[in-house]
């Protein structure tokens, strides 16, 4: 299982979510480690992957590559 930054990074905009708010949900306190991960530079953990797709009412397919 890949998730794909891109895909987050693109809910985010349709959904007017900053990525503030992604890294509250997220439970993440360092704002480097929100933008390492929709960079690429770090993976999405299991736990961040059910966190977005309940926040965002999607499937997993969704954020997958």
């Amino acid at each position: 299982m890949e998730v794909d930054p891109r895909k987050i990074k693109a809910l985010c905009a349709l959904k007017g979510v900053k990525v503030s708010a992604l890294q509250e949900v997220l439970g993440l306190k360092s704002r480097t480690t929100i933008y390492n991960k929709l960079n690429g530079t770090s993976k999405f953990t299991l736990n961040d992957v059910a966190k977005i797709t309940s926040y965002f009412n999607v499937s997993i397919e969704t954020i997958l590559k």
